[in-house]
Protein backbone atom coordinates (compact mmCIF):
# COMPACT_ATOMS: atom_id res chain seq x y z
CA UNK A 1 0.00 0.00 0.00
CA UNK A 2 2.97 2.50 0.99
CA UNK A 3 4.46 1.69 -2.20
CA UNK A 4 1.83 3.19 -4.44
CA UNK A 5 0.42 5.36 -1.73
CA UNK A 6 2.65 7.00 0.11
CA UNK A 7 2.85 8.06 3.96
CA UNK A 8 1.85 11.81 2.78
CA UNK A 9 -0.75 11.04 0.49
CA UNK A 10 -2.13 8.34 2.89
CA UNK A 11 -1.78 11.29 5.88
CA UNK A 12 -4.10 13.93 3.51
CA UNK A 13 -6.35 11.25 3.05
CA UNK A 14 -6.92 10.72 6.69
CA UNK A 15 -7.43 14.31 7.58
CA UNK A 16 -9.68 15.17 4.38
CA UNK A 17 -11.74 11.98 6.00
CA UNK A 18 -11.90 14.06 8.91
CA UNK A 19 -13.67 16.95 7.12
CA UNK A 20 -16.55 15.58 7.74
CA UNK A 21 -16.29 14.20 11.54
CA UNK A 22 -14.22 15.00 14.62
CA UNK A 23 -11.27 12.62 14.41
CA UNK A 24 -11.68 10.90 17.77
CA UNK A 25 -15.29 9.90 17.23
CA UNK A 26 -13.43 8.83 13.91
CA UNK A 27 -10.97 6.59 15.08
CA UNK A 28 -12.95 5.10 17.88
CA UNK A 29 -15.36 3.66 15.23
CA UNK A 30 -12.52 1.67 13.94
CA UNK A 31 -11.11 0.57 16.87
CA UNK A 32 -14.91 -0.35 18.24
CA UNK A 33 -15.06 -2.16 14.87
CA UNK A 34 -12.12 -4.25 15.60
CA UNK A 35 -12.78 -4.94 18.95
CA UNK A 36 -10.38 -2.81 20.24
CA UNK A 37 -7.12 -4.72 18.82
CA UNK A 38 -5.13 -1.24 17.46
CA UNK A 39 -2.97 -3.36 14.78
CA UNK A 40 -6.19 -4.98 13.21
CA UNK A 41 -7.98 -1.25 13.49
CA UNK A 42 -4.76 0.56 11.76
CA UNK A 43 -5.01 -1.68 9.05
CA UNK A 44 -8.76 -1.27 8.35
CA UNK A 45 -8.22 2.32 8.74
CA UNK A 46 -5.30 1.93 5.95
CA UNK A 47 -7.54 0.21 3.34
CA UNK A 48 -10.63 2.88 4.09
CA UNK A 49 -7.94 5.43 3.68
CA UNK A 50 -6.68 3.68 0.20
CA UNK A 51 -10.06 3.52 -1.19
CA UNK A 52 -11.07 7.03 -0.24
CA UNK A 53 -8.23 7.67 -2.53
CA UNK A 54 -8.57 5.05 -5.30
CA UNK A 55 -12.44 6.14 -5.08
CA UNK A 56 -11.52 9.58 -6.13
CA UNK A 57 -14.36 10.10 -2.91
CA UNK A 58 -13.18 13.80 -2.83
CA UNK A 59 -14.10 14.42 -6.13
CA UNK A 60 -18.02 12.68 -5.38
CA UNK A 61 -18.53 14.89 -2.49
CA UNK A 62 -17.43 17.90 -4.34
CA UNK A 63 -19.92 17.00 -6.91
CA UNK A 64 -23.18 17.16 -4.60
CA UNK A 65 -26.56 16.67 -5.96
CA UNK A 66 -26.32 19.18 -8.70
CA UNK A 67 -22.56 17.36 -10.26
CA UNK A 68 -23.99 13.43 -9.29
CA UNK A 69 -27.18 14.46 -11.44
CA UNK A 70 -25.44 14.65 -14.27
CA UNK A 71 -25.00 10.75 -14.67
CA UNK A 72 -28.19 9.61 -16.05
CA UNK A 73 -28.12 6.18 -13.30
CA UNK A 74 -27.71 8.48 -10.06
CA UNK A 75 -30.40 10.94 -11.56
CA UNK A 76 -32.96 8.16 -11.80
CA UNK A 77 -32.22 7.39 -8.25
CA UNK A 78 -32.63 10.64 -7.16
CA UNK A 79 -36.05 10.92 -8.81
CA UNK A 80 -37.19 7.66 -7.54
CA UNK A 81 -36.88 8.28 -3.92
CA UNK A 82 -35.06 4.88 -4.12
CA UNK A 83 -32.82 6.38 -1.15
CA UNK A 84 -33.76 9.15 1.08
CA UNK A 85 -33.07 11.05 4.71
CA UNK A 86 -36.23 12.18 6.53
CA UNK A 87 -36.16 12.59 10.32
CA UNK A 88 -34.91 10.92 13.20
CA UNK A 89 -35.54 7.60 15.41
CA UNK A 90 -36.36 7.87 19.45
CA UNK A 91 -32.47 8.72 19.86
CA UNK A 92 -32.15 11.18 17.81
CA UNK A 93 -30.29 9.44 14.79
CA UNK A 94 -30.94 10.28 11.48
CA UNK A 95 -33.58 7.80 9.58
CA UNK A 96 -32.82 7.13 5.88
CA UNK A 97 -35.47 5.16 4.07
CA UNK A 98 -34.71 2.43 1.17
CA UNK A 99 -37.38 1.67 -1.15
CA UNK A 100 -36.50 -1.68 -2.54
CA UNK A 101 -38.82 -1.82 -5.29
CA UNK A 102 -37.31 1.29 -6.89
CA UNK A 103 -34.05 -0.73 -7.68
CA UNK A 104 -33.72 -2.36 -10.49
CA UNK A 105 -29.74 -3.16 -11.61
CA UNK A 106 -30.05 -1.90 -15.60
CA UNK A 107 -31.42 1.19 -14.17
CA UNK A 108 -27.45 1.74 -13.20
CA UNK A 109 -23.84 1.27 -14.30
CA UNK A 110 -21.81 -0.17 -11.04
CA UNK A 111 -20.21 2.84 -11.34
CA UNK A 112 -22.95 5.00 -10.72
CA UNK A 113 -24.52 3.02 -7.95
CA UNK A 114 -20.90 3.10 -6.13
CA UNK A 115 -21.39 6.79 -6.76
CA UNK A 116 -25.29 7.03 -5.24
CA UNK A 117 -24.16 4.88 -1.47
CA UNK A 118 -21.08 6.81 -1.47
CA UNK A 119 -23.08 10.17 -1.86
CA UNK A 120 -25.83 8.47 0.79
CA UNK A 121 -23.18 7.75 3.26
CA UNK A 122 -21.54 10.83 3.14
CA UNK A 123 -24.24 12.79 3.05
CA UNK A 124 -25.42 10.89 6.44
CA UNK A 125 -21.82 12.47 8.18
CA UNK A 126 -23.42 15.73 7.32
CA UNK A 127 -26.33 15.10 9.66
CA UNK A 128 -24.38 13.77 13.27
CA UNK A 129 -25.03 17.38 14.61
CA UNK A 130 -22.14 18.93 16.25
CA UNK A 131 -21.35 18.42 19.81
CA UNK A 132 -24.46 15.76 19.86
CA UNK A 133 -22.62 12.29 20.43
CA UNK A 134 -24.47 11.29 17.29
CA UNK A 135 -22.50 9.38 15.27
CA UNK A 136 -24.80 6.86 13.40
CA UNK A 137 -27.59 6.62 11.43
CA UNK A 138 -30.77 3.85 11.69
CA UNK A 139 -32.07 2.48 8.22
CA UNK A 140 -35.71 1.92 6.81
CA UNK A 141 -35.29 -0.82 4.30
CA UNK A 142 -39.12 -0.62 2.44
CA UNK A 143 -39.40 -4.37 1.02
CA UNK A 144 -43.09 -3.20 -0.11
CA UNK A 145 -43.38 -4.53 -3.19
CA UNK A 146 -39.85 -6.43 -3.84
CA UNK A 147 -39.97 -9.31 -6.17
CA UNK A 148 -37.08 -11.18 -8.07
CA UNK A 149 -36.78 -8.22 -10.65
CA UNK A 150 -35.45 -6.10 -7.73
CA UNK A 151 -32.71 -8.91 -7.09
CA UNK A 152 -29.22 -7.40 -7.74
CA UNK A 153 -26.15 -9.72 -6.17
CA UNK A 154 -23.87 -7.36 -7.28
CA UNK A 155 -24.91 -3.99 -5.60
CA UNK A 156 -25.97 -5.69 -2.60
CA UNK A 157 -22.43 -6.97 -2.36
CA UNK A 158 -20.92 -4.37 -3.14
CA UNK A 159 -23.49 -2.08 -0.71
CA UNK A 160 -21.94 -4.76 1.85
CA UNK A 161 -18.53 -4.82 1.62
CA UNK A 162 -18.50 -0.30 1.18
CA UNK A 163 -20.49 -0.29 4.56
CA UNK A 164 -18.82 -2.82 7.01
CA UNK A 165 -15.35 -1.76 5.43
CA UNK A 166 -14.92 1.69 4.86
CA UNK A 167 -18.12 3.19 7.03
CA UNK A 168 -17.92 0.39 10.64
CA UNK A 169 -19.73 1.34 12.95
CA UNK A 170 -22.23 3.73 11.94
CA UNK A 171 -25.42 1.87 12.28
CA UNK A 172 -27.84 2.64 14.53
CA UNK A 173 -30.99 0.32 13.84
CA UNK A 174 -31.96 -1.28 10.61
CA UNK A 175 -35.58 -1.90 10.12
CA UNK A 176 -36.71 -4.30 7.52
CA UNK A 177 -40.28 -3.69 6.85
CA UNK A 178 -43.23 -5.54 5.20
CA UNK A 179 -41.24 -7.98 4.23
CA UNK A 180 -42.70 -10.42 1.70
CA UNK A 181 -42.21 -13.97 2.14
CA UNK A 182 -40.16 -14.56 -0.74
CA UNK A 183 -37.94 -12.10 0.65
CA UNK A 184 -36.87 -15.11 3.16
CA UNK A 185 -35.36 -16.71 0.59
CA UNK A 186 -32.73 -13.36 -0.01
CA UNK A 187 -32.08 -13.39 3.64
CA UNK A 188 -30.81 -17.06 4.05
CA UNK A 189 -28.12 -15.93 1.58
CA UNK A 190 -27.46 -12.20 2.80
CA UNK A 191 -27.46 -13.11 6.80
CA UNK A 192 -24.23 -15.19 6.73
CA UNK A 193 -22.43 -11.92 5.23
CA UNK A 194 -23.28 -10.07 7.95
CA UNK A 195 -21.36 -9.67 10.82
CA UNK A 196 -23.02 -10.78 14.37
CA UNK A 197 -23.07 -7.03 15.26
CA UNK A 198 -25.14 -5.55 12.56
CA UNK A 199 -27.53 -8.75 13.00
CA UNK A 200 -28.20 -7.88 16.02
CA UNK A 201 -29.10 -4.33 14.86
CA UNK A 202 -31.41 -5.94 12.75
CA UNK A 203 -35.60 -5.72 13.25
CA UNK A 204 -38.87 -6.95 11.16
CA UNK A 205 -41.60 -5.08 11.45
CA UNK A 206 -44.67 -5.13 9.41
CA UNK A 207 -47.11 -2.81 11.61
CA UNK A 208 -47.04 1.03 13.26
CA UNK A 209 -46.83 -0.83 16.80
CA UNK A 210 -43.78 -2.85 16.15
CA UNK A 211 -41.96 0.06 14.38
CA UNK A 212 -43.02 2.54 17.17
CA UNK A 213 -40.46 0.94 19.71
CA UNK A 214 -37.91 2.62 17.33
CA UNK A 215 -39.34 5.42 15.69
CA UNK A 216 -41.77 8.26 16.85
CA UNK A 217 -44.89 7.70 14.61
CA UNK A 218 -45.00 11.86 13.80
CA UNK A 219 -42.14 11.17 12.49
CA UNK A 220 -42.97 8.57 9.80
CA UNK A 221 -45.16 8.87 6.33
CA UNK A 222 -48.42 7.05 6.25
CA UNK A 223 -46.78 4.03 4.47
CA UNK A 224 -45.10 3.07 7.66
CA UNK A 225 -48.14 3.37 10.08
CA UNK A 226 -47.21 6.81 10.71
CA UNK A 227 -49.05 10.12 10.44
CA UNK A 228 -47.15 12.19 8.49
CA UNK A 229 -48.59 13.26 4.74
CA UNK A 230 -45.14 14.23 3.83
CA UNK A 231 -43.74 12.26 0.97
CA UNK A 232 -40.63 12.34 -1.18
CA UNK A 233 -40.29 14.94 -3.78
CA UNK A 234 -37.13 15.37 -5.53
CA UNK A 235 -36.08 18.73 -6.39
CA UNK A 236 -33.17 20.01 -8.53
CA UNK A 237 -30.36 22.22 -7.55
CA UNK A 238 -30.62 25.87 -6.85
CA UNK A 239 -29.09 27.76 -9.33
CA UNK A 240 -25.73 28.96 -8.20
CA UNK A 241 -25.89 27.38 -5.12
CA UNK A 242 -22.37 25.65 -5.16
CA UNK A 243 -20.51 28.84 -6.63
CA UNK A 244 -18.50 28.64 -3.38
CA UNK A 245 -16.83 25.66 -5.25
CA UNK A 246 -14.95 27.82 -7.47
CA UNK A 247 -13.92 30.70 -4.89
CA UNK A 248 -10.38 28.86 -5.45
CA UNK A 249 -8.67 31.83 -2.91
CA UNK A 250 -11.10 31.59 -0.20
CA UNK A 251 -10.92 27.52 -0.24
CA UNK A 252 -7.44 28.04 -0.16
CA UNK A 253 -7.35 30.69 2.82
CA UNK A 254 -9.92 28.17 4.99
CA UNK A 255 -8.21 25.12 3.85
CA UNK A 256 -5.08 26.53 5.76
CA UNK A 257 -6.51 27.63 8.70
CA UNK A 258 -8.05 23.85 8.94
CA UNK A 259 -4.73 22.39 8.38
CA UNK A 260 -2.55 24.66 10.88
CA UNK A 261 -5.70 23.58 13.47
CA UNK A 262 -4.70 19.84 12.23
CA UNK A 263 -1.16 20.40 12.74
CA UNK A 264 -2.17 21.84 16.60
CA UNK A 265 -4.20 18.65 17.45
CA UNK A 266 -1.60 16.35 16.06
CA UNK A 267 0.72 18.04 17.89
CA UNK A 268 -1.18 18.03 21.25
CA UNK A 269 -1.65 14.00 20.42
CA UNK A 270 1.48 13.08 20.52
CA UNK A 271 2.06 14.76 23.51
CA UNK A 272 -0.87 12.90 25.23
CA UNK A 273 0.20 9.59 24.15
CA UNK A 274 3.66 9.94 25.86
CA UNK A 275 2.01 10.30 28.75
CA UNK A 276 1.49 14.35 29.28
CA UNK A 277 -1.79 13.50 30.54
CA UNK A 278 -2.13 17.50 31.95
CA UNK A 279 -2.68 18.39 28.25
CA UNK A 280 -5.71 16.10 27.66
CA UNK A 281 -7.99 19.03 28.33
CA UNK A 282 -6.57 21.43 26.40
CA UNK A 283 -6.35 19.11 23.42
CA UNK A 284 -10.32 18.12 24.05
CA UNK A 285 -11.67 21.76 24.84
CA UNK A 286 -9.32 23.75 22.59
CA UNK A 287 -7.69 22.51 19.96
CA UNK A 288 -10.14 19.76 18.70
CA UNK A 289 -12.74 22.57 19.15
CA UNK A 290 -11.12 24.97 17.07
CA UNK A 291 -10.46 21.60 14.41
CA UNK A 292 -14.46 21.52 14.05
CA UNK A 293 -14.71 25.49 13.73
CA UNK A 294 -12.61 25.48 10.63
CA UNK A 295 -14.16 22.22 9.19
CA UNK A 296 -17.16 23.92 9.13
CA UNK A 297 -15.67 27.67 8.04
CA UNK A 298 -14.55 25.41 5.12
CA UNK A 299 -17.13 23.09 4.27
CA UNK A 300 -18.83 25.60 1.69
CA UNK A 301 -15.96 25.50 -0.18
CA UNK A 302 -15.67 21.59 -0.90
CA UNK A 303 -18.80 19.79 -0.58
CA UNK A 304 -21.62 20.26 -3.10
CA UNK A 305 -24.68 21.34 -1.48
CA UNK A 306 -28.04 18.80 -0.77
CA UNK A 307 -31.38 19.13 -0.56
CA UNK A 308 -30.72 19.66 3.29
CA UNK A 309 -28.53 22.17 2.74
CA UNK A 310 -31.46 23.81 0.37
CA UNK A 311 -34.74 23.56 2.91
CA UNK A 312 -32.10 24.79 6.16
CA UNK A 313 -32.04 20.97 7.75
CA UNK A 314 -28.66 21.53 7.62
CA UNK A 315 -27.86 25.01 9.43
CA UNK A 316 -24.42 25.03 7.96
CA UNK A 317 -22.76 25.63 12.05
CA UNK A 318 -22.83 22.22 12.98
CA UNK A 319 -26.66 22.57 14.18
CA UNK A 320 -29.24 19.99 12.13
CA UNK A 321 -32.70 21.06 12.73
CA UNK A 322 -35.51 18.98 11.42
CA UNK A 323 -38.93 20.45 10.46
CA UNK A 324 -42.80 18.57 11.47
CA UNK A 325 -46.38 19.31 11.50
CA UNK A 326 -47.51 22.66 12.23
CA UNK A 327 -44.15 24.44 12.36
CA UNK A 328 -42.97 22.04 15.29
CA UNK A 329 -38.76 21.59 15.10
CA UNK A 330 -36.33 19.91 16.65
CA UNK A 331 -33.14 21.22 16.82
CA UNK A 332 -30.20 18.82 17.53
CA UNK A 333 -26.53 19.52 18.45
CA UNK A 334 -24.36 23.09 19.37
CA UNK A 335 -23.24 25.70 16.74
CA UNK A 336 -19.78 26.03 16.11
CA UNK A 337 -19.92 29.76 15.55
CA UNK A 338 -20.61 29.27 19.72
CA UNK A 339 -17.31 27.39 20.08
CA UNK A 340 -15.63 30.11 17.93
CA UNK A 341 -16.38 32.70 20.48
CA UNK A 342 -15.41 30.75 23.55
CA UNK A 343 -12.00 30.12 21.86
CA UNK A 344 -11.85 33.67 20.99
CA UNK A 345 -11.06 33.11 17.39
CA UNK A 346 -10.62 36.69 16.48
CA UNK A 347 -11.06 35.95 12.53
CA UNK A 348 -14.84 33.91 12.18
CA UNK A 349 -15.34 34.03 8.81
CA UNK A 350 -18.81 35.37 7.33
CA UNK A 351 -19.80 31.60 7.05
CA UNK A 352 -23.48 31.90 4.92
CA UNK A 353 -26.24 29.32 7.09
CA UNK A 354 -28.35 27.71 4.92
CA UNK A 355 -32.08 28.98 5.10
CA UNK A 356 -34.96 27.71 3.68
CA UNK A 357 -35.92 28.91 0.16
CA UNK A 358 -39.58 29.11 1.32
CA UNK A 359 -40.76 32.37 3.65
CA UNK A 360 -42.67 31.63 6.90
CA UNK A 361 -46.05 31.93 5.54
CA UNK A 362 -45.16 29.24 3.03
CA UNK A 363 -43.40 27.32 5.65
CA UNK A 364 -46.61 26.75 8.21
CA UNK A 365 -48.85 26.09 5.31
CA UNK A 366 -46.16 23.00 4.31
CA UNK A 367 -45.43 21.95 7.19
CA UNK A 368 -49.56 22.13 8.55
CA UNK A 369 -50.03 20.09 5.52
CA UNK A 370 -47.39 17.55 6.11
CA UNK A 371 -47.58 16.30 9.61
CA UNK A 372 -50.88 16.81 10.74
CA UNK A 373 -52.93 13.41 11.79
CA UNK A 374 -56.27 13.91 9.37
CA UNK A 375 -58.92 11.81 8.52
CA UNK A 376 -59.38 11.22 5.07
CA UNK A 377 -63.16 12.23 5.61
CA UNK A 378 -62.62 15.92 6.37
CA UNK A 379 -65.76 15.81 8.22
CA UNK A 380 -64.80 13.00 10.45
CA UNK A 381 -62.37 15.68 12.11
CA UNK A 382 -66.05 17.13 13.79
CA UNK A 383 -65.50 18.35 17.04
CA UNK A 384 -68.93 16.91 17.93
CA UNK A 385 -67.73 13.39 16.90
CA UNK A 386 -64.81 13.87 19.27
CA UNK A 387 -65.29 12.36 23.25
CA UNK A 388 -62.44 14.81 24.08
CA UNK A 389 -64.77 18.04 22.68
CA UNK A 390 -66.93 17.10 26.01
CA UNK A 391 -64.62 17.14 28.70
CA UNK A 392 -65.40 20.93 30.37
CA UNK A 393 -65.10 21.25 33.39
CA UNK A 394 -68.41 21.27 36.12
CA UNK A 395 -68.98 25.38 35.84
CA UNK A 396 -68.66 25.41 32.17
CA UNK A 397 -70.98 22.84 31.87
CA UNK A 398 -73.62 24.69 34.09
CA UNK A 399 -73.59 27.84 32.70
CA UNK A 400 -74.40 26.04 29.07
CA UNK A 401 -77.87 24.36 30.70
CA UNK A 402 -78.71 27.71 32.19
CA UNK A 403 -78.46 29.18 29.21
CA UNK A 404 -80.14 26.53 27.55
CA UNK A 405 -83.04 27.01 29.85
CA UNK A 406 -83.72 30.46 29.37
CA UNK A 407 -83.92 29.76 25.51
CA UNK A 408 -86.13 26.79 25.96
CA UNK A 409 -87.96 29.41 27.52
CA UNK A 410 -88.09 32.43 25.49
CA UNK A 411 -88.46 30.07 22.66
CA UNK A 412 -92.39 28.64 23.94
CA UNK A 413 -93.18 32.22 22.74
CA UNK A 414 -92.67 31.50 19.07
CA UNK A 415 -94.26 29.41 16.55
CA UNK A 416 -92.09 25.65 15.65
CA UNK A 417 -89.97 23.19 17.45
CA UNK A 418 -88.12 24.42 20.28
CA UNK A 419 -84.75 25.01 20.66
CA UNK A 420 -83.91 21.76 22.68
CA UNK A 421 -85.93 19.65 20.14
CA UNK A 422 -83.87 21.36 17.19
CA UNK A 423 -80.43 20.19 18.95
CA UNK A 424 -81.71 16.65 19.54
CA UNK A 425 -82.85 16.86 15.93
CA UNK A 426 -79.43 18.15 15.03
CA UNK A 427 -77.80 15.46 17.23
CA UNK A 428 -79.94 12.78 15.35
CA UNK A 429 -78.93 13.99 11.67
CA UNK A 430 -75.14 14.23 13.15
CA UNK A 431 -75.13 10.48 14.39
CA UNK A 432 -77.01 9.37 11.02
CA UNK A 433 -74.32 10.57 9.04
CA UNK A 434 -71.56 9.49 11.26
CA UNK A 435 -73.34 5.64 10.93
CA UNK A 436 -73.07 6.49 6.94
CA UNK A 437 -69.84 7.20 7.00
CA UNK A 438 -68.39 4.30 9.74
CA UNK A 439 -70.60 1.43 7.79
CA UNK A 440 -68.74 2.87 4.57
CA UNK A 441 -65.02 2.57 6.26
CA UNK A 442 -66.36 -0.74 7.26
CA UNK A 443 -67.05 -2.20 3.78
CA UNK A 444 -64.05 -0.26 2.22
CA UNK A 445 -61.86 -2.78 4.75
CA UNK A 446 -63.43 -5.26 3.82
CA UNK A 447 -63.03 -5.34 0.45
CA UNK A 448 -59.58 -4.27 1.09
CA UNK A 449 -59.12 -7.49 3.33
CA UNK A 450 -60.80 -9.28 0.68
CA UNK A 451 -58.42 -8.29 -2.26
CA UNK A 452 -55.50 -8.84 0.32
CA UNK A 453 -56.62 -12.51 0.55
CA UNK A 454 -56.66 -12.63 -3.08
CA UNK A 455 -53.18 -11.81 -3.40
CA UNK A 456 -51.64 -13.63 -0.66
CA UNK A 457 -53.20 -16.91 -2.59
CA UNK A 458 -51.60 -15.32 -5.93
CA UNK A 459 -48.56 -14.96 -3.97
CA UNK A 460 -48.24 -18.13 -2.36
CA UNK A 461 -48.99 -20.01 -5.80
CA UNK A 462 -45.46 -18.30 -7.15
CA UNK A 463 -43.26 -17.96 -3.72
CA UNK A 464 -41.63 -21.30 -4.62
CA UNK A 465 -40.71 -20.72 -7.84
CA UNK A 466 -39.21 -17.22 -6.85
CA UNK A 467 -37.44 -18.85 -3.68
CA UNK A 468 -35.64 -21.20 -6.42
CA UNK A 469 -35.01 -18.73 -9.13
CA UNK A 470 -33.19 -16.75 -6.57
CA UNK A 471 -30.93 -19.38 -4.97
CA UNK A 472 -30.21 -20.02 -8.54
CA UNK A 473 -29.27 -16.75 -9.58
CA UNK A 474 -26.88 -16.21 -6.44
CA UNK A 475 -25.19 -19.68 -7.60
CA UNK A 476 -24.91 -18.19 -10.93
CA UNK A 477 -23.32 -14.71 -9.48
CA UNK A 478 -20.92 -17.60 -7.15
CA UNK A 479 -19.56 -19.26 -10.43
CA UNK A 480 -19.47 -15.76 -12.30
CA UNK A 481 -16.68 -15.05 -9.87
CA UNK A 482 -15.10 -18.86 -9.85
CA UNK A 483 -14.71 -18.33 -13.65
CA UNK A 484 -12.26 -14.96 -13.24
CA UNK A 485 -9.20 -14.46 -14.61
CA UNK A 486 -6.32 -14.85 -12.04
CA UNK A 487 -5.07 -10.85 -12.84
CA UNK A 488 -8.83 -10.28 -12.05
CA UNK A 489 -9.26 -12.05 -9.22
CA UNK A 490 -5.58 -10.68 -7.41
CA UNK A 491 -7.50 -6.81 -8.67
CA UNK A 492 -10.32 -7.56 -6.40
CA UNK A 493 -7.71 -8.82 -3.37
CA UNK A 494 -6.45 -5.92 -3.43
CA UNK A 495 -9.24 -3.56 -3.41
CA UNK A 496 -10.60 -5.71 -0.55
CA UNK A 497 -9.28 -5.06 2.58
CA UNK A 498 -7.90 -8.13 4.57
CA UNK A 499 -10.28 -8.91 7.22
CA UNK A 500 -13.10 -8.64 4.91
CA UNK A 501 -11.97 -11.02 2.52
CA UNK A 502 -8.69 -9.97 0.19
CA UNK A 503 -6.35 -13.00 2.24
CA UNK A 504 -9.02 -15.30 1.66
CA UNK A 505 -9.17 -14.15 -2.06
CA UNK A 506 -5.62 -14.61 -2.84
CA UNK A 507 -5.03 -17.67 -1.25
CA UNK A 508 -8.21 -18.78 -3.54
CA UNK A 509 -6.12 -17.66 -6.56
CA UNK A 510 -2.73 -19.26 -5.71
CA UNK A 511 -4.16 -22.12 -5.19
CA UNK A 512 -6.05 -22.23 -7.70
CA UNK A 513 -8.90 -23.85 -5.97
CA UNK A 514 -12.42 -22.47 -6.91
CA UNK A 515 -14.40 -25.20 -5.06
CA UNK A 516 -14.00 -24.05 -1.33
CA UNK A 517 -15.62 -20.51 -2.34
CA UNK A 518 -18.63 -21.08 -0.58
CA UNK A 519 -17.58 -23.02 2.01
CA UNK A 520 -14.78 -20.48 3.40
CA UNK A 521 -16.13 -17.01 5.39
CA UNK A 522 -14.27 -13.97 5.06
CA UNK A 523 -13.40 -12.07 7.75
CA UNK A 524 -16.09 -9.56 8.46
CA UNK A 525 -16.35 -5.87 9.87
CA UNK A 526 -18.91 -4.72 12.11
CA UNK A 527 -20.66 -1.27 11.48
Amino acid sequence: MLEKHGPAELHKAFWQFCMGEDPDALLLRFLRARKWDVDRAFNMLASTLKWRIETNLIQIVAAGEEGLAKEKGVLKNFQLGKCYFRGTDKQGRPLIFARVKHHKAADQTQEEMLKFIVHNMELSRTLFPLGSGIETSSVVFDMTGFGLSNTDWDTATMAINVFQSYYPETLGHAIVWNAPMVFSAVWKIVKPMLDPVVREKIAFCSNAKEISKYIDLKHLERDFGGSSNWSYEYKEALEDENKRLEDIDTRNTRMNQFVDAAEKVEAMTKKWVNGDDSISEDRREIALKELEVRRFDLDPYIRGRNMFDRDGTVVGDGQVVWHYNAGRTEKFGTSADDWAKDLGIEDPPSRPHNESPYDEEDLLALNSAEDTVSSTDPSDEDPLDDPHHHHHSAVTVGFAKFGDKIANTASKVTPGPSLHEKKRQERARKHEEHEKRRQKKIALKKAKLEEERKRAEEREMTEQQEEEAITSSYAAFLGSIGNMTLGATNKVADYVPAMAGGNYLKQWTDTGDTTSVTESEPTKASA
